[in-house]
């Protein structure tokens, strides 16, 4: 139960700050039908034990904790705050828990280019076992952002 609630919590913020990125600054927020209270916000946690967490082992439960974090990311911002604020004037590129240094989206080249400018970084959450098809899922999304930070981060460092 707690698990779920977790997820319901963090499917929660994901959509208030979308829809907080997706409303101008001049529009009145939309009115709240009603305060959640800890009854029903409990019901809803878990009917959605039932729909996302139901059938998943505890290993991937546990996994899937790890990943939530990607529901409320976004590259573009991240990657810009990253290069305002390097740490020790290194900016971080991710990378996965492998052997050698592999950095999704960008090439050996790409790499050597800015080497001397980044540090490097493992994608919060990520291993190398899969647990599951939700596990799965949300490990391709953690991919696809990786990339996409990545990309990010060496096209600013080479302007």
């Amino acid at each position: 139960m707690k698990h779920a609630y977790k997820i319901l919590l963090s499917t929660a913020l994901f959509g208030a700050l979308a829809a907080c990125q997706n409303s101008s600054i001049d529009e009145a927020p939309a009115p709240i039908a009603e305060a959640p209270t800890t009854e029903t916000t409990l019901a809803a946690a878990e009917k959605t034990t039932a729909i996302e967490t139901g059938q998943l082992s505890s290993a991937e439960a546990a996994a899937v904790e790890k990943l939530m974090w990607i529901k409320s990311a976004n590259a573009e911002v991240d990657a810009k705050a990253a290069l305002l604020a390097p740490k020790d004037g290194k900016v971080k590129l991710y990378t996965y828990s492998s052997r050698g240094d592999f950095y999704p989206g960008l090439n050996a080249e790409q790499v050597a280019q800015i080497k001397s400018r980044v540090m490097k970084e493992h994608a919060p959450g990520m291993g190398d076992v899969l647990h599951g098809q939700t596990h799965k899922a949300l490990s391709r999304e953690v991919r696809d952002y990786v990339k996409d930070y990545n990309m990010r981060v060496y096209t600013a460092l080479m302007q």
